[in-house]
């Protein structure tokens, strides 16, 4: 995502902000941002490991920083419903898709400007003590076919 700053920088967001500061001249800075999701993996027994007040410390920490889009802990994966649809039908399953040693406890997801710097955020998450953090970039949906179709009618 290339996003095009032109306030000046007390007006800013803090990412804009981030983008302008190392420039000082008025004219608009072309900085590409990227989102990143944080996967939150732990095992079932350390679920409740660390705290939610740091947990919640942490997002205020990235949303001052001007890195934090969203976040969310999740209820443990007996809680969940798994949903298939093959040929047209439908299937519920109650618990989790697969049985694995560590489960999806949360996520945060970040703005970086690059890989380096959502691992670098991604290493500050409090339950990367007891669990471990799956960095992904999120993929940009491509509905130019939508335009196109759009462009004709």
């Amino acid at each position: 995502m290339v996003r095009l700053f032109s306030v000046s920088a007390n007006e800013a967001t803090p990412a804009a902000r981030r983008a302008t500061s190392s420039h000082p001249s008025s004219s608009p800075l072309l900085e590409t941002i990227m989102n990143y999701l944080c996967l939150v993996y732990l095992a079932h027994d350390k679920l409740h490991a660390c705290p939610d007040s740091t947990c919640f410390a942490f997002a205020e920490e990235l949303r001052g920083s001007g890195h934090f889009v969203a976040g969310q802990a999740l209820q443990p994966t007996d809680t969940a419903t798994t949903i298939r649809v093959r040929n047209g039908q439908m299937s519920l399953t109650d618990g989790p898709f697969a049985e694995t040693k560590e489960q999806l406890a949360g996520f945060y997801m970040i703005e970086a400007k690059d890989l380096n710097e959502a691992i670098h955020w991604a290493s500050k998450i409090p339950p990367a003590r007891y669990g471990s953090i799956e960095v992904r970039p999120v993929r940009e949906l491509d509905v130019s076919d939508i335009a196109a179709t759009q462009a004709t009618v």
